[in-house]
């Protein structure tokens, strides 16, 4: 296990990997909240760019991290682990981050399987 981050090393990891795993589903932060409204969160396009910007500034606001439960759903929703979002962990998902650690800890080592393939038979 590595170090514990700080609290403003997790809000940066948060804010990057959030939005990048977010375009890459979903192509607007309303298609998002639409989606997260369907999971029973009260989420709205402000909510999503607010989550965006964790960490910075959003207007005048300071926006903080979600509540653990809406995390969950946000993880489920981009298929990524709740760690991966925050940096605690360079692998996405618990599998990849499981092999990389096997293959002495280099995420980047683990390959990428295209959607549909025996990878997601499992």
């Amino acid at each position: 296990m590595g170090r514990v981050l700080t609290d403003q090393e997790m809000k940066e990891a948060w804010a990057k990997r959030f939005k990048t795993e977010r375009k890459k589903r979903y192509a607007t932060q309303e298609d998002f909240a639409n989606k997260m409204q369907e999971e029973g969160h009260a989420t709205t396009k402000t909510t999503v760019g607010r989550w965006e910007k964790i960490g910075g500034k959003y207007g005048k606001e300071t926006p903080g991290f979600p509540s653990f439960p809406t995390m969950q759903s946000i993880s489920k929703l981009l298929d990524v682990q709740i760690g991966y979002l925050i940096g605690e962990s360079k692998g996405r998902t618990f599998d990849e981050q499981e092999v990389s650690e096997y293959l002495c800890g280099d995420v980047g080592f683990v390959p990428r399987f295209p959607a549909g393939t025996a990878a997601d038979a499992r």
